[in-house]
């Protein structure tokens, strides 16, 4: 089966149809869903990582939904927002969905992404790879969550993933010389206490040279910071703004400082995108962040969206990034995703 990277378990499930028959493997993942979304209830037992979520939450429901459309997905005008409207099921739901999607591409004798995405879909995006880990998914001592490399310069994805690997074994190198451990955090790369958070780009640029590799040019940064987590931990201490709660806790900071703090890193490394670089309802911030950046950088809103489509709706209308990071287990279903 297919594990997600904190060894946790996958469920399977089977879709029959027309004489076709299609399994998806859909492991738990760390996604972001705030508690007004209520999309995922975790089951018993424990054991179970809260993979299982009991099938009587679909029941009768699935039964219905499964009177598919020529789509080959649960139809949204009979099965609305089905993981808040079940309770929470939206994590069997993406199950449901998928499988019955690839049984209706397999019934189409389509492979799924040319089944969803038509004809001229034949293209790989360039592979953003996080190779240094911080913040709620590291013990670390970096505030920031994720540091990624993305290849620009690869002349296909597979170029692009090896040229990657290659900068993830070159820092491992990096990091020892200077002393940091080596362990990985939640997402697969190294989660070391360094001397400050600047310091990660710093020795992420290192490596890309060691690698025979320059940044900036075959090989660009792109950060993931999760600042709703900065934001989280100064409301758990009764302050507003940002906290640096792995390297400094007393230091909080404002929206304002924020963006200062990603217009200095992108003057001083080659950063091509930010991902979640301010909180989720920081809309205000968000809409001088793009003003500042939106012409130089992607901007990406991951937790701001939720792949709610009014949340995106009220982006556009605001001004607030340039970018959205898509995925289906946050809203619940194929259909809901597509629209």
């Amino acid at each position: 089966g297919i594990w997600s990277g904190r060894r946790e378990e996958p469920i399977e499930r089977l879709a029959r149809g027309n004489g076709h028959a299609d399994r998806v493997r859909h492991p738990l993942v760390a996604v972001h869903i705030p508690p007004r979304h209520g999309i995922f209830h975790p089951d018993q037992p424990v054991r179970f990582q809260h993979v299982r979520q009991p099938d009587h939450l679909l029941g009768r429901h699935i039964a219905v939904a499964a009177a598919v459309r020529a789509e080959g997905n649960v139809p949204a005008d009979r099965f609305p927002h089905c993981g808040r409207h079940l309770g929470g099921a939206g994590q069997p739901l993406v199950r449901e969905a998928l499988a019955v999607a690839r049984a209706a591409a397999s019934a189409a004798g389509k492979p799924l992404y040319e089944y969803i995405g038509g004809d001229e879909a034949v293209t790989l995006p360039v592979p953003m790879m996080n190779i240094l880990n911080g913040g709620k998914h590291a013990d670390g001592t970096v505030d920031f969550q994720e540091f990624m490399v993305q290849p620009w310069g690869a002349a296909s994805f597979s170029e692009g993933l090896r040229m990657g690997t290659e900068v993830f074994h070159a820092l491992k190198k990096v990091l020892k010389s200077k002393g940091y451990n080596t362990s990985v955090g939640d997402e697969g790369g190294y989660a070391p206490s360094l001397k400050s958070n600047d310091e990660a780009p710093e020795l992420i640029c290192k490596a890309i040279e060691n690698a025979g590799y320059t940044p900036g040019k075959e090989i660009y940064l792109a950060l993931d910071p999760a600042a709703s987590e900065l934001a989280n931990e100064a409301k758990e201490k009764g302050k507003e703004g940002y906290c640096f709660f792995k390297s400094e806790p007393d230091r909080m900071a404002t929206s304002e400082e924020m963006i200062d703090i990603w217009s200095a890193w992108c003057d001083k490394y080659p950063i091509r995108s930010i991902e979640d670089g301010l909180a989720e309802e920081d809309w205000a911030g968000w809409k001088i962040l793009t003003e500042e950046l939106g012409d130089k950088i992607q901007l990406v809103g991951d937790d701001l969206f939720v792949t709610n489509t009014k949340r995106l709706a009220r982006g556009i209308q605001e001004g607030c990034t340039n970018s959205i990071l898509i995925k289906l287990n946050q809203i619940g279903t194929l259909t809901e995703t597509l629209d």
